[in-house]
């Protein structure tokens, strides 16, 4: 289904009113919606007012120059064609024009077939700019949109990490600590910035780093979802910790992955007294 577009905008600029009827007379015979300016003030005014797609500028209006109305077509943020019109043509009034931003540069001297040739190409470009110009603004809605989505969700996020009643890490498709809540900090004891700079693997026990370290690179390269292990660490008041991690892919990788940590250092110790305390049961 295409785009409905509205018609194209025309706005005549020039000083000789009877050369002006003419130019209307050539332009209704095409779709277009028409308006006219005598001076340089008037063309600046409807220029807001009207909105036009293409303009008939003259060079000459009066003691105005014509080339003056392009400091206020310049600052317009959409496709606007201008087509210069002057009885005074020379090439470096074509080139000075060009430079400006006109699209194309006609005489008053040419024919009405001429002029209409002219205003139908101006009007074949401004339709498919238009086009381009609308679809590039939803597409950058589309993405603003997007990305307001992203950062809500974000912030979201993290505010329910910063919530959350266990330890959590994010870590990138290398083992390396991209995010920590303050659970685990509180948890461990250690300063947030030792989690990035040390390495959170770093606080692991001796007796267990290098075994987990390679047990982690194993996990993060064979593309499974989840992992989990029981991992000793050791705190920054030089206690120990059990802690249960469970390791999660986000997204079928790619983006990294989730750790949840949960101190179970609790049920490690109780484990022995309960075993202690079946053996001794009598039978």
């Amino acid at each position: 289904m295409g785009i409905e577009m509205n018609p194209v905008k025309l706005l005549i600029v020039e000083d000789d009113k009877d050369f002006s009827d003419s130019l209307v007379g050539i332009a209704s015979m095409m779709k277009v919606e028409i308006q006219t300016a005598f001076n340089l003030k008037s063309a600046i005014t409807k220029l807001h007012e009207f909105s036009p797609d293409i303009i008939i500028l003259d060079l000459k209006l009066g003691r105005d120059n014509g080339l003056d109305l392009f400091e206020s077509i310049n600052l317009i943020n959409r496709p606007i064609l201008t087509l210069i019109l002057t009885a005074y043509a020379t090439k470096e009034n074509a080139i000075t024009a060009l430079k400006e931003g006109a699209f194309d540069y006609i005489e008053k001297s040419l024919s009405p077939d001429e002029i209409l040739k002219a205003l139908q190409e101006a009007h074949e470009r401004i339709r498919l700019e238009m086009l381009v110009f609308t679809q590039q603004n939803k597409l950058e809605d589309l993405v603003k949109e997007r990305t307001q989505e992203l950062e809500e969700s974000q912030e979201m996020y993290q505010s329910l990490a910063k919530a959350s009643p266990i330890g959590l890490l994010k870590i990138d498709n290398n083992g390396n600590c991209v995010y920590v809540n303050e659970m685990l900090i509180g948890m461990l004891g250690w300063l947030e910035r030792d989690f990035y700079r040390k390495g959170w693997l770093e606080f692991i026990d001796q007796s267990q780093r290098e075994e987990f370290k390679i047990n982690l690179q194993n996990f993060l390269i064979s593309g499974e979802r989840r992992y989990s292990e029981e991992v000793l660490f050791d705190c920054e008041d030089g206690n120990a910790m059990y802690i249960l991690l469970d390791i999660t892919r986000i997204n079928g990788g790619g983006k990294g992955y989730v750790v949840s940590a949960t101190n179970i250092s609790a049920q490690k110790m109780l484990l022995p007294k309960l075993l202690g305390i079946t053996n001794n049961l009598p039978g």
